[in-house]
C-alpha cells in the first residue's frame, strides 16, 4: 500500500484506507483467502475483463471462497458483454466476451450468484446511457467504494475501504 496515502494494516477497520488499483485487487484476493464458511462477499463492477491477469487471479479466489461456503454475489454491467451494443464485433471484442462468459460459467459452477445488470434490448443504442458505473465490494462488514473496475490494473484509479 502506498505509504504516502495511508499506512494502516490490512484489517484495521478504524479508519478510511485509500487503495490504488493494484492494491485493491491484491487486498480483495488476500481477504477472500481469509474468508470462511458463512462469510459474505458482494462485488459490483461496471467493466469486467477476465483476460486481465489480476482479474483472473481474483476470479480464482472467488471460486475457491465459494467452494469453501462463502456467500458470494457478483454484479456486472452489460457493457462488458456488448452483444447488442456494437455491430459487427471485431475478433478482440469477441474473444473478451468469450473469456468473460467462461469466467462467469466457472463462478456459477462454484456457487457464485451473479447478475448482468443494465441489459439493453435494443440494437445500436448509446452504450453509456442508463449506466450506474458502480464499483463496490463488501466483505462481511468492510466496504470498498471508488473508481476501480475489474480490468487493467495499470490504470490509475482509487478505492477507499472502511
Amino acid at each position: 500500500m502506498s505509504r504516502s496515502l495511508n499506512s494502516s494494516k490490512l484489517l484495521d477497520n478504524n479508519q478510511f484506507v485509500f487503495l490504488t488499483r493494484p492494491e485493491y485487487f491484491e487486498e480483495l484476493v488476500k481477504r477472500l483467502r481469509l474468508t470462511k464458511p458463512g462469510d459474505r462477499f458482494l462485488l459490483i463492477t461496471h467493466t469486467f475483463n477476465a483476460d486481465e491477469p489480476a482479474v483472473a487471479n481474483l476470479i480464482e479466489a472467488l471460486v475457491e471462497a465459494a467452494r469453501r461456503g462463502v456467500s458470494i454475489k457478483f454484479a456486472i454491467d452489460e457493457r462488458s458483454f456488448p452483444i447488442l451494443q456494437s455491430l459487427p464485433l471485431n475478433s478482440k471484442q469477441q474473444n473478451l466476451i468469450l473469456i468473460g462468459r467462461q469466467a462467469l460459467q466457472k463462478l456459477d459452477e462454484a456457487g457464485v450468484i451473479y447478475s448482468i445488470t443494465n441489459k439493453s434490448y435494443k440494437r445500436l443504442v448509446n452504450s453509456f446511457a442508463g449506466r450506474s458505473h458502480i464499483k463496490l465490494a463488501i466483505i462481511n462488514d468492510d466496504v470498498y467504494v471508488g473508481g476501480c473496475n475489474l480490468d487493467d490494473k495499470g490504470k490509475i484509479d482509487m478505492m477507499v475501504r472502511w
